[in-house]
């Protein structure tokens, strides 16, 4: 299952990604708490704390999404310095189904067990596949933006390790437009960056000023906000 913050957690979450001559900087990725408020048809039913913390080995990223009695998700998501992936931890409730998953990537192999919610029911599958040393899980966009190099044209297509299917997928993240927008945490400068070749078309927004800091995420034509709060 994927944690993002982004509009399709709703559901059971979304999925996201980087590249082979990676954007990302992971020198650039800072320590930090970010918490947003989870809005449906404007009013607050949730919230999402994500804290990005040093280690010995690189980082940790710590990811809990509520949202009403609809989902309760904690994802934690190992990194070496690089930014490679070391492991991930999910467990959490969607929809009356009890969720989990639990990898390891090692070799370049990611290999472990994923329990997601269907509309039959809990679906549990094994995972042991291969997966591209610069991918990152899909649990994590939201969390890399920030050391991205964003600007009024820019277009990255990354590659994305689904960890609750076990799949590796591309996909796109481009800016579409500068656009001022008002969150709780104040008003921003922001690029507006669709995202495309997911299970959901995703509109995330981050600021034009560094670091590009993500201040909302909403799925198009849905009633469904992530702010941020501070």
């Amino acid at each position: 299952m994927s944690r993002t913050l982004c509009a399709a957690a709703l559901l059971a979450c979304i999925a996201f990604p980087v590249a082979a001559q990676s954007p990302i900087n992971f020198g650039a990725l800072t320590v930090r708490s970010d918490s947003f408020a989870v809005l449906v048809q404007g009013s607050v039913l949730g919230f999402q704390r994500t804290v990005v913390e040093r280690t010995e080995l690189g980082f940790r990223i710590t990811d809990d999404v509520q949202i009403g009695t609809i989902m309760n998700q904690r994802t934690e998501v190992e990194l070496a310095a690089d930014g490679s992936l070391r492991s991930t931890m999910q467990t959490g409730r969607v929809r009356g189904q009890d969720t989990r998953i639990d990898i390891v990537y090692a070799n370049g192999r990611a290999k472990g067990r994923s329990t997601t919610p269907t509309m039959a029911g809990a679906h549990t599958i094994t995972i042991d596949t291969t997966v591209s040393a610069d991918a990152i899980d899909d649990n994590l966009i939201t969390v890399v933006l920030p050391a991205m190099s964003w600007n009024a044209t820019a277009s990255f297509t990354l590659p994305v390790f689904q960890s609750g299917k076990g799949e590796e997928h591309a996909l796109t993240l481009a800016v579409r437009s500068t656009e001022t927008v008002t969150v709780p945490a104040g008003t921003f400068e922001v690029y507006r960056i669709e995202v495309a070749g997911g299970p959901a078309p995703v509109a995330m927004f981050v600021t034009t000023a560094r670091p590009h800091r993500l201040v909302k995420v909403s799925p198009p034509g849905a009633p469904l906000e992530f702010v941020l709060v501070k």
